[in-house]
């Protein structure tokens, strides 16, 4: 594919850039070869805020109040604004089907369905499916209240729809025992490693065979439209959709009753329980999940945020994005003294090493050196990014055992490099990543990692680079 620079360029400033501050764009700071515009690399970690977003925020701030009091005219418009944000995220996410509820992030959403779905109120027979090589919120909260079994990826993590058939064949036949069948399957609609969207094969394959699916949505929900009625539980965060904090949503079934109670949707018996309405059919209102007065400014903020990027229209998104990521991956795949992960580009991000550099000392480097902010980390995914490194269980397990239990460190847990790029970055930042990044490998090549390390300090127990005090940026102006 292309690079047609002047033509995208025209294109994300007559379509993408007013839907962000020209603070924020604009910003300057002042890295060790002289002061740049700061570029973002890491919108799979945050985004930036949108205006629309923050301008709901300012709108529903000037009125807030005890939501839902109905007892003054600020009550009643900043329950007004709550309540339209909540019709307008059950439109968008198309979960007129499901019940929505607000968290801390996507992690707290995760989390809190698997202890619903395994308290009495809520439990079924059966185990949990779950990827080994997936984010750690969503493989950690299945194996702490439920049985689970793990179904293989291949070597880059990616789903694979044989897997998914082999286990849903071999444990939902028709007389299956209930305790050994598969119940509900973890899925991810996005990975925050690979960029591998879920194959659509195996939400048909999950319906055939009586599986319920849990999707985390986080990472797909910025790039594509949404549609939550595939799925039985879904979650989502608001700080992936350019809302600045704002809370995780979840999309779970009418029918799921709370397990955690707080604020006056409920009512107290006698006997100390609680009291909340359960319509006829068994459906539960959506308000008995608001636990005391919830993040309703967030709730307002990600509504529009959302409804901003649906006003984009999401084939625009990724048309783009599918762009300056292709020419990423492109020019990183072929960039002598850079090691790729994945074979080819997926979603919007790209997971890479420098030859000789640590990938923490990596993103010191592009940050104090270029004004450039990426992610080195392994990415809440442990699994894969062993993978990756090509370590061996038995190696990780001794750094487990004999660094990281005992607190001495965790330098020695392997991780990669990401740039992850969205509708915030300009072609112009493609090119400057691109540019750094054949300096820092012909730097590397000319003068050796010294040539860099000399600049930092590394913390023993984190494994981390810091600046060295003489050689600190300041943000410029």
């Amino acid at each position: 594919m292309s690079f047609e620079f002047q033509r995208l360029t025209s294109e994300w400033e007559g379509l993408f850039r007013p839907f962000f501050r020209e603070e924020d764009l604009e910003a300057r700071v002042q890295p060790i070869n002289g002061e740049t515009r700061y570029i973002e690399a890491n919108n799979a970690g945050s985004t930036k805020p949108s205006i629309v977003g923050l301008r709901a925020r300012e709108t529903a701030s000037a009125v807030y109040t005890s939501p839902h009091s109905q007892t003054g005219p600020h009550a009643r418009e900043i329950t007004r604004l709550f309540n339209d944000a909540v019709e307008t995220l059950v439109k968008l996410l198309k979960a007129n089907d499901k019940n929505l509820m607000f968290m801390r992030n996507t992690s707290d959403v995760l989390n809190e369905i698997s202890i619903m779905l395994s308290a009495s109120e809520n439990r079924e027979p059966g185990v949990v499916a779950v990827e080994r090589t997936a984010h750690s919120a969503q493989y950690l909260p299945w194996g702490q209240f439920h049985v689970t079994t793990e179904i293989e990826t291949d070597q880059y993590g990616r789903a694979i729809v044989a897997n998914y058939r082999k286990a849903f064949q071999e444990r939902n036949y028709e007389g299956a025992p209930p305790d050994e069948r598969i119940k509900l399957a973890a899925v991810t609609l996005s990975s925050n490693t690979n960029g591998d969207r879920l194959p659509a094969e195996i939400v048909d394959l999950a319906r055939r065979y009586n599986v319920k699916l849990v999707a985390d949505g986080c990472q797909d929900a910025p790039h594509h439209e949404q549609d939550t009625s595939l799925y039985d539980f879904y979650s989502l965060s608001a700080h992936k959709l350019y809302a600045r904090g704002g809370p995780g949503v979840g999309a779970i079934s009418k029918k799921t009753r709370p397990v955690r109670f707080g604020g006056n949707v409920v009512v107290i018996d006698t006997n100390g329980k609680p009291v909340y309405d359960i319509d006829e059919d068994g459906t539960v209102p959506r308000s008995v999940f608001d636990l005391g007065t919830i993040d309703v400014l967030g709730v307002i903020q990600c509504a529009a945020a959302y409804q901003g990027l649906h006003d984009l229209r999401f084939q625009n998104i990724e048309d783009y994005e599918q762009q300056i990521m292709q020419h990423t991956f492109n020019n990183l795949k072929d960039m002598p003294g850079v090691n790729v992960y994945i074979p080819k580009q997926y979603g919007a991000l790209v997971l890479f090493d420098i030859d000789g550099l640590p990938s923490k000392l990596s993103g010191a480097i592009y940050d104090t050196f270029h004004g450039i902010n990426l992610r080195s980390d392994n990415f809440c995914s442990y699994e894969l990014m062993r993978r990756f490194n090509g370590m061996s269980l038995e190696e990780y397990k001794r750094i487990i055992e004999e660094e990281v239990r005992p607190r001495i460190t965790k330098k020695n847990i392997p991780d990669a490099v990401r740039v992850s790029w969205s509708i915030f970055n300009r072609p112009e930042d493609i090119i400057l990543f691109l540019d750094a990044t054949r300096e820092i490998c012909d730097n590397v090549r000319k003068h050796g990692v010294a040539h860099y390390e000399n600049f930092f300090t590394m913390d023993e127990k984190t494994g981390n680079f810091s600046l060295r005090p003489e050689f600190k940026p300041r943000l410029a102006g």
